[in-house]
């Protein structure tokens, strides 16, 4: 008789505060159990999602920045990296919330998009973690677990309110790396990279860079569109990139 595999699907309930919806929601799976902390790098772009915080978004809202950068505060949620004496105010690239309806209760989770700053030291001993306030009231803590690097590759299915107008021709719903020529063109299988060329991958999590760090204003991108005429303006989107050039 053969053995029928088992999968774990892993659910917690939590009352939707500030919502008259409740239900399970999913809080993980795959074979691992859920965690209450984050993996980060210094300087890594990403999510975090969190469930109970009392607040409710009609739509996702994008953290628009001025010359001094991210808001440090939007729709009343701030963020702040604490690692021993070391307190960053971090900037709110936007806020998400997951969908729930009358037909499919959940709790609510929302999704903040951050980087975490080059202050985050995998090397200390202090424990590190981001606080999250709501109107100036602590909220509760999510724990950091530091690591030197920890690369992810972009890519068109990323929903952390980052675009790249490079990639303005990609079919809604294609998972597309952003890997492009030297010549600002994706490669794909029309165009594809060939031996000895020179590539440009946009990564997030590469860790803290060995040189100083330039103010974020300096950090913010030509973005340019292609397709179907070729144009640039400058975009607010602080971005490292890595250049990988032969051997």
């Amino acid at each position: 008789m053969s053995k029928i595999p088992r999968f774990a699907f892993l659910f917690s309930c939590f009352a939707a505060l500030g919502s008259s919806q409740s239900g399970l929601s999913v809080t993980g799976s795959g074979y691992a159990l859920p965690a209450n902390s984050i993996t980060a790098a210094p300087g890594q772009m990403m999510n975090v999602s969190v469930a109970g915080l009392n607040l409710t978004l009609d739509g996702p809202v994008q953290g628009v920045p001025d010359s001094g950068g991210l808001p440090l505060q939007l729709k009343g949620v701030a963020v702040d990296f604490v690692q021993g004496p070391v307190t960053v105010q971090l900037g709110i690239r936007g806020l998400q919330q997951s969908s729930c309806s009358k037909a499919s209760p959940c709790a609510v989770s929302t999704t903040l998009s951050l980087q975490i700053p080059y202050e985050l030291d995998p090397g200390s001993t202090d424990a590190a973690l981001l606080r999250i306030k709501l109107n100036g009231t602590v909220a509760g803590q999510v724990a950091i677990d530091p690591v030197t690097d920890s690369v992810h590759i972009m890519n068109t299915c990323d929903q952390n309110m980052v675009y790249l107008s490079v990639a303005y021709a990609v079919p809604p719903g294609a998972c597309v790396p952003m890997v492009e020529h030297a010549s600002g063109m994706l490669v794909s299988g029309s165009a594809p990279a060939v031996p000895g060329e020179t590539l440009v991958v946009y990564a997030y999590g590469l860790g803290a860079p060995n040189h100083p760090t330039p103010p974020a204003a300096a950090r913010f991108r030509r973005n340019c569109r292609w397709w179907p005429s070729h144009s640039c303006s400058t975009s607010a989107i602080p971005i490292q990139t890595l250049t990988l050039r032969p051997g």
